[in-house]
């Protein structure tokens, strides 16, 4: 039985569950759903679920029109001393 989002305790301890759901909704062309997961704040910040959302926006072709890439262009301009 899979987990679905109702049955996932959002909290930073559980992560690696986190991660293992964010990866079936993946695996299940429910990308829409990683996504509003992630950008609403209900799973950890960690490396393996900024993956797992940037294989959603990519599955989506949103990529290039998500806040990750504002994130990402604010990131680039304080690395760069701006």
């Amino acid at each position: 039985m899979h987990a679905t989002s109702k049955d996932v305790n959002w909290t930073p301890a559980t992560h690696m569950l986190q991660v293992e759901h964010l990866k079936q909704l993946n695996h299940g062309s429910n990308a829409e759903e990683v996504v509003r997961l992630f950008e609403g704040g209900q799973v950890a910040f960690t490396q393996e679920a900024l993956g797992e959302y940037i294989k959603a926006l990519s599955r989506m072709d949103r990529l290039d029109n998500s806040r990750l890439m504002g994130l990402l262009q604010v990131g680039g301009r304080l690395a760069c001393g701006g």
